[in-house]
């Protein structure tokens, strides 16, 4: 398969990744997005006009493209397949699929139509569906059977899009998918319990929220700055044992959260150990944590 200079480019999807993707490409000399479908084409239609593209029927969007790109919900994604497949009757665009956790494998019923396939994710949270990818994030590739060209494709749209793009081997994607959501998911809910303890304080919610959040944007920074481990601060970094212990007997009250900061904390002692925390600290540390948990 050859791609011409000027990507012609569908978006399957009604949801927030698809409305970003389509409303991120179509401002681009180089990308043409000749379309958004969907299984509701109702919503199709309100996506489609929120990111200032057409709204198209899957069969007209299939005579027209190049490249299929497949933004939904991963246990939409088979049907999907099964989908686009029986509709294509022509030549057949390339097709990947958006899930960062999901095989390329998935698309298979389009690889025996003769379809390039791929994964393409983008390493970022779309919150609405107006959230433009962020230039300088991290876009993990997966490619299928002949799909040299489709690869090379998707760098030259990553690139479009001011990203950064990442090989990635397919049986390797489960394992970066709980990488991401160790990094963007699970931080959120020891955030919504910080606010819940800051509002036991005396603070509101939204107080709590706006007093935490530059807080772990400064820690974020730290680790920008100084990576992993110098960039990492705390008590468990620099050995604080007493600190610790107050802070497990103000949690006593809330199991739940004490047993996230118990987790947490022995998650980061492997790093202090690398910061050169004496290995004594390290001992007392850990039979602390693992009482409070034996005695909960």
């Amino acid at each position: 398969m050859t791609f011409p200079p000027v990507r012609q480019v569908g978006i399957y999807g009604t949801g927030r990744l698809a409305g970003s993707l389509a409303a991120a490409l179509h401002p681009h000399p180089d990308v043409h997005v000749c379309g958004l479908t969907g299984r509701d084409r109702t919503r199709a239609d309100a996506t489609a006009t929120t990111a200032g593209v057409p709204s198209a029927s899957l069969t007209d969007l299939l005579t027209t493209i190049d490249l299929l790109i497949i933004a939904v919900s991963d246990t939409a994604i088979p049907d999907v397949a099964e989908q686009v497949a029986a509709a294509m009757t022509g030549p057949t665009p390339a097709v990947v699929h958006c899930s960062g956790a999901q095989s390329v494998d998935i698309l298979a019923p389009l690889a025996r139509r003769g379809a390039a396939t791929a994964v393409w994710h983008p390493l970022q949270a779309f919150p609405t569906t107006t959230t433009i990818p962020a230039p300088g994030i991290t876009w993990t590739l997966t490619g299928g059977p002949q799909s040299a060209q489709l690869v090379t494709m998707l760098q030259q749209l990553t690139h479009t899009l001011s990203g950064r793009t990442h090989l990635l081997d397919d049986h390797h994607r489960a394992a970066y998918h709980a990488a991401a959501v160790l990094a963007a998911n699970l931080p959120t809910a020891l955030l919504a319990h910080a606010a819940t303890i800051l509002t036991d304080c005396g603070f509101t919610s939204d107080n709590a929220l706006d007093a935490l959040l530059p807080l772990t944007r400064s820690a974020l920074d730290a680790l920008a700055h100084s990576g992993i481990p110098h960039g990492m601060t705390g008590p468990v970094m620099r050995g604080d044992i007493a600190t610790i212990q107050h802070h497990l007997n103000a949690l006593d009250a809330r199991p739940q959260t004490a047993e996230l900061y118990r987790a947490c904390s022995h998650g980061l002692l492997p790093y202090a150990q690398a910061r050169a925390l004496s290995p004594d600290i390290v001992d007392t540390l850990t039979t602390i944590l693992d009482e409070r948990t034996d005695h909960r």
